[in-house]
Formats: C-alpha cells, structure tokens, sequence
C-alpha cells in the first residue's frame, strides 16, 4: 500500500529522533513518511513556527511553576497548541480563571486537583473532568484536549515521564497503530483520560517504546501526524478526528 504509515519499532523510534530535532529547531534530512515512496523533507509539511515549539514549551513550563504567571501559561497553550478556546487576552488573565467563591484559578489550586487524583492514576481522570468543568463553565465547552495539555505540562511538576495528551492527532494515529496490533480499542471510551492513557501505555508497550517519555511520543504523534495529514491533504486516507468529550454522568452508557 503506498501510504501505509511506518509501523515497526525501529522506524518508529527512528522517527521520534527526526520529530525531536525538528522541534529543537534542527536541521533534519530527508526521509520516508511512509513506508513505501520517496524521501521528503518533513518540514515542508508542518506549521511554519513548528522549530520554536521546543521554546514555547520551555516558556509553558516556566510560566506555569508561578502562580503569577499560571494564566499566561494558559494563555500559551491555548494559543500555541491551536485548542480554539475563545477568550481576549485581557480577559483570559483578568477575568477568565475566576471561580465563582473559590478564588482564581491559579497554579496552587491546579496543583491541588493533580494530586488529589494521584500520580498513579487510579483516579487521575476526576481531576481532569473537574478542571474539564471549570473550563466548561469559562467557554461553554468542554475543553478536554487543552485540560490534558495543561495537565501534561503540570505532572511534569510531579513526574519525571509526565502525562500524556489528548489531540487528535494523537489519538487517530494511536488507534492506527494499536489497530496494526489487531488491538480492539473503543474510542468513544477515551474521554475517560484513565481508559484512554491505559490504550496509550498499550501502544508504547506493543512497539518497544517504554524508553521514551510520554512527552517524547506525544512529540512524535503530533508531529508525524501533522506531516502525514498536510501530505494527504484531500487524499482522505485518515480522518483525523478526536472523538467528542463525554461528562461522567453519561460514561456508563458507551
């Protein structure tokens, strides 16, 4: 097939080097997208700001270790990390994160909602889903794909391996990849971040990646994914869709 995706463990880890330096910044060389083709330069098809990602993150995770800066951290991710939440800079940091009579959102109360759901994750998903809800209530949305962004960058606080993040760009190359593995994964049941992070350990188990940081993957997936998705552009090989967010009080009927 002439756009089937690399798929074995050694390409794949391969290809988490090529994503790596070219969110440093670095120059890379040529390379296949596919297993099967011509040797592209995957820079041509990724945003035009992608060598300052490596930045912009340094820039997150400093901004979100203050509760000063929390809300520029925010701020950031929102706009680097295109998760379309709506809201004016002046407000987002005057007027957003103000929780009817708890105060402001800020990097205390953040912290707070990690570690009440616990670094092993039993119950991660409940702080999550709350942090889901208070950004509900802010933009009338559930914003779980930038609730997972911000509580990737806050584990890293806590953990050194960090958490993982919800994109779906992430999330259709990952059911990809477990599907090549005759994996049977529901994705509807992924917005139950514990149920979706044990299909992301399974992925990292079933091709030889538990050397990589989720962070290091999470690099790989969206940065592969974008390529392969602007390389595409109307072929349609992949729909590249997350699947819609799930509030608690509905989960026991998917």
């Amino acid at each position: 097939m002439l756009f089937e995706l690399i798929r074995e463990p050694d390409e794949i880890k391969n290809m988490i080097s090529i994503c790596s330096r070219v969110w440093k910044g670095e120059k890379v060389e040529k390379i296949k997208l596919f297993s099967k083709g011509d040797e592209v330069n995957i820079c041509e098809y990724l945003p035009r700001d992608v060598s300052n990602y490596k930045n912009n993150d340094d820039k997150i995770f400093e901004y979100i270790g203050s509760n000063d800066t929390f809300p520029t951290a925010l701020w950031t991710i929102n706009a680097k990390y295109n998760t379309q939440i709506r809201i004016e800079k002046q407000k987002w940091n005057n007027e957003a994160w103000n929780r009817d009579n708890t105060g402001r959102m800020c990097k205390t109360e953040i912290d707070k909602l990690y570690k009440k759901s616990g670094i092993e994750m039993d119950n991660q998903a409940s702080g999550i889903d709350e942090f889901v809800e208070v950004c509900k209530k802010i933009t009338g949305r559930y914003e779980y794909s930038f609730a997972t962004k911000v509580f990737s960058f806050v584990s890293r606080n806590f953990c050194t391996d960090g958490l993982p993040i919800y994109d779906s760009l992430v999330v259709t190359l990952l059911n990809y990849y477990l599907e090549q593995k005759n994996q049977n994964c529901k994705k509807s049941t992924w917005s139950e971040y514990r149920v979706f992070k044990e299909s992301y350990d399974l992925f990292r188990y079933l091709y030889k990646l538990d050397e990589y940081t989720y962070k290091d993957i999470d690099v790989f997936l969206w940065t592969y994914g974008s390529a392969i998705k602007k390389y595409w552009n109307k072929q349609g090989v992949l729909s590249f869709n997350a699947v819609s967010y799930t509030p608690i009080e509905k989960r026991k009927h998917l």
